[in-house]
């Protein structure tokens, strides 16, 4: 680029230029009047031009005129013709910066089938291709280089990336480095398939891996076995938390416990702390979840509960127990007393509370044997329709005619539980329309139509 100072009023022609501009006095007859404009043409070839490139004014060149303090700039550009005359590039003056990335890649021109050529960069190390235009910049190569090229000798093990932090945003606007770390990465993992309840074979599903090496490319997915142990290492390290915790406390603490037999008639018991934290917030903590061998006798109950106490040292910060109310855990507690009652809160004689629920459930089961055999009605009438497939899709099909409520549906009660022997009842009241239909068809109904 020439640039062209105009400050003084004294005529000076530019030499080794085509381009002249001539000041308004003591101008000759040959000379251009102060109207005369600069020559247009900044660029012109002689005849021998096109062997040759045409020799053009230095950056250095100034003309001055008769205006003061102005200054023109003018972009000067340096054509090469060919021996056929044709232009083959126009380069600026000065000297061209070239980025680093071309270190790693090349540029080659593909042509399609129609004749049109396009550039693209393909890498010197895995020989990925990848879009090029220029002028368009080249982050998407670089990047390709930092974080995808697994055959770059100088490859960098330890990327930061730069993400945008919300947290960060909110506080003051500020962008903080992200460095990725694997181990916290697998700790999130095992919290994620802890508390979601998933299984660990998640973590080997092919989908599973590709959702992860979108979100993180360095991620390295791990085995089932792996993030096994990865979540009973973050149980081990959340029980020391919890044993912290518990033994700073001042007060002292109440446990619940229950028992059940599950599908494949195997028995568990779970042991829940309740306890007041520093802040006067009522806080419940589950300690234990063990299988119980049978029988479970008194003996057993007692020897898991208190076995569990001691594993977590709370046995100096016993107050109270509430169990179901039977028989084997009246016998448990006062095994307990008999054991351990220099430990217990007043030598343990309000340390055995009976759930209140489960006494409730005992008073309702047995008004329920007044209307017994109304209720084994009802609840065979339930398990008949919903069988088979077809007597159901009849059902609905009828219910759906009746108008009657969809999403309700019928209810399988559990007989040991007398909230879902209501909402067997309530639910089968909606549909009774329908029920009287259905017995037309099905004898089932003929003797149990009250």
């Amino acid at each position: 680029m020439a640039r062209i100072k105009t400050s003084t009023p004294h005529p000076r022609t530019c030499t080794g230029s085509t381009m002249s501009m001539e000041g308004p006095s003591n101008s000759t007859p040959n000379q251009p009047s102060q109207s005369s404009q600069v020559n247009e043409n900044l660029v012109t070839s002689s005849p021998s031009a096109t062997e040759k490139n045409l020799v053009m004014p230095s950056p250095s060149s100034e003309i001055h005129s008769n205006v003061p303090n102005s200054e023109i700039e003018v972009n000067v550009e340096t054509e090469k013709i060919d021996d056929n005359g044709n232009n083959k590039e126009i380069e600026n003056h000065g000297k061209a910066r070239r980025s680093a990335v071309w270190d790693d890649f090349k540029k080659e021109t593909l042509t399609d089938k129609n004749g049109n050529s396009k550039i693209q960069a393909t890498c010197l190390h895995c020989n990925h291709h990848l879009s090029y235009m220029p002028g368009h910049g080249t982050s998407h190569l670089r990047r390709h280089i930092d974080m995808y090229c697994k055959k770059n000798p100088k490859g960098n093990k330890d990327i930061k990336q730069l993400l945008l932090s919300k947290s960060s945003i909110e506080a003051g606007g500020q962008i903080k480095p992200f460095k990725f770390n694997q181990v916290e990465s697998r700790q999130s993992l095992a919290k994620f398939i802890i508390c979601a309840e998933l299984p660990f074979r998640i973590v080997e599903h092919p989908y599973f891996v590709e959702f992860s090496k979108s979100l993180q490319p360095l991620f390295h997915c791990v085995s089932r076995v792996t993030v096994r142990n990865d979540c009973i290492t973050l149980y081990e390290v959340e029980k020391k938390k919890l044993q912290d915790v518990l033994s700073k406390l001042n007060s002292r603490v109440s446990f619940t416990s229950d028992m059940w037999t599950s599908n494949q008639k195997l028995g568990y018991m779970t042991l829940t702390a309740h306890y007041i934290d520093g802040d006067f917030i009522l806080r419940k903590r589950i300690l234990s979840f063990k299988k119980v061998p049978y029988p479970h006798t008194s003996y057993v109950i007692s020897d898991v509960i208190w076995s569990c106490i001691r594993e977590w040292e709370l046995d100096d910060k016993v107050l109270a127990l509430t169990l179901d109310n039977a028989s084997s855990n009246d016998s448990a507690v006062s095994k307990l007393k008999e054991n351990y009652g220099e430990k217990l809160f007043l030598h343990g004689v309000h340390m055995h509370i009976r759930c209140c629920a489960h006494i409730l459930n005992i008073l309702v089961q047995d008004g329920l044997k007044v209307m017994q055999n109304a209720i084994d009605n009802v609840r065979n009438i339930v398990r008949y329709v919903g069988a088979t497939p077809s007597r159901m899709q009849m059902f609905n099909e009828i219910a759906s005619q009746k108008r009657l409520p969809k999403k309700k549906g019928l209810v399988y009660d559990v007989s040991t539980r007398w909230n879902s022997t209501y909402d067997m009842l309530a639910n089968a009241i909606s549909y009774k329309d329908a029920f009287m239909i259905c017995s037309r068809t099905w004898k089932l109904f003929t003797s149990i139509n009250t």
